[in-house]
C-alpha cells in the first residue's frame, strides 16, 4: 500500500512540474497546439467562473492526461 501511494504522490509531482515544460515548450514549437489549449482552458474557466488564469488551467489540463497515461501505464505493470 506504502508504495502506491508513493507511486501517485510522485505521479502528481512528477505531472504538474512537467506539464508546466511541456506548456512553456510548446508555446516556442508548437503555437498552434497551445492555442488550443489555451481556447479550451478559457472555455472551461469561464463554464465554472474559475479565478485561476487560463494559463495555470492549461498546466492542470496537461498535466491531468499525463496522469492519465501514469494511471494507464501503472494498471497495465499492476496487473495481477
Amino acid at each position: 500500500m506504502k508504495k502506491h501511494a508513493s507511486s501517485h504522490g510522485l505521479a502528481v509531482l512528477v505531472c504538474t512540474i512537467s506539464a508546466g515544460f511541456i506548456v512553456k515548450i510548446c508555446e516556442e514549437y508548437y503555437p498552434k497546439a497551445v492555442q488550443l489549449i489555451n481556447k479550451f482552458s478559457d472555455y472551461f474557466v469561464r463554464l465554472f467562473d474559475l479565478k485561476y488564469s487560463v494559463n495555470t488551467i492549461s498546466v492542470l489540463a496537461i498535466a491531468f492526461i499525463l496522469a492519465c497515461i501514469w494511471g494507464c501505464a501503472f494498471s497495465f505493470m499492476h496487473a495481477d
